[in-house]
């Protein structure tokens, strides 16, 4: 995954002691995205949805208890992260979803990394997508 130059501040400003007063979000979220993010952290596309089943897509939450122990500099999920099935229209107009995107607030908030996803693709009427234990690696090298 590629972190944000907003992120990347955060670290180093703490791991330097420049902003000892840096507040590290206790849950973090996890979306998708159609587009390729920016290391700005702009360029996000999450799926908006119309129809009878307008409001499903959200962001999933992802704490310290969803990841093991960081090992040899990356840190893994232990378990599936679920979103809301698709009930009544497409995600994202039939588009491929193609990026996992993590936020420090369930809705807007500061993009802090994000990486693309193994496969790319729509999220139709129907489908409940995930990823799955141990497909969500940040890796800091």
């Amino acid at each position: 995954m590629s972190l944000t130059n907003y992120y990347e501040l955060l670290i180093l400003n703490d791991a330097i002691g420049c902003a000892n007063d840096t507040t590290w979000p206790a849950t973090q979220y996890v979306g998708l995205s159609t587009t390729l993010p920016t290391e700005a952290g702009a360029n996000v596309t999450e799926p908006t949805e119309t129809g009878s089943g307008a409001g499903e897509y959200a962001r999933k939450s992802i704490t310290s208890s969803t990841f093991a122990a960081a090992a040899s500099g990356s840190i893994t999920t232990t378990a599936d992260i679920t979103f809301a099935s698709a009930d009544g229209d497409d995600w994202a107009s039939g588009a491929d979803l193609a990026y996992a995107v993590v936020y420090d607030a369930a809705t807007s908030g500061n993009l802090l990394y994000w990486g693309a996803l193994d496969t790319a693709k729509p999220v139709l009427d129907g489908d409940t997508p995930r990823i799955l234990t141990g497909n969500l690696t940040i890796t800091l090298d």
